[in-house]
């Protein structure tokens, strides 16, 4: 049977979308319930994949990066060995913070 997320597990999504810093104890808090069943819920929903990584957002003027760019790159050949080539050359440069796949 696929897991079902009640109002809790929801509330903890979203305190961890806001701050993903928050100890077991503070969610708890904030959510008026003790800490054990939090952390179990907390496990629970990286386990079944609710929950995907943990992030830091960087400040992008205090790292001397303040200018953001979305740009779109058109590939002349489609083909896997093409895609592969172009992800492999921009792993290398540091500045590309994300690059998404598009179809």
């Amino acid at each position: 049977m696929p897991f079902e997320p009640d109002e809790i597990d929801w509330g903890i999504l979203r305190l961890l979308q806001e701050d993903a810093r928050l100890s077991t104890k503070q969610l708890a808090y904030k959510l008026h319930r003790t800490p054990n069943p939090i952390h179990v819920r907390v496990q629970r929903l990286q386990k079944e994949g609710f929950i995907k990584r943990y992030t830091t957002i960087i400040n992008p003027k205090k790292i001397g990066r303040g200018i953001i760019v979305y740009t779109q790159v058109k590939l002349k050949v489609h083909a896997q060995s093409s895609l592969k080539a172009f992800m492999q050359e921009v792993v290398k440069m540091p500045e590309i913070m994300e690059c998404y796949h598009m179809s």
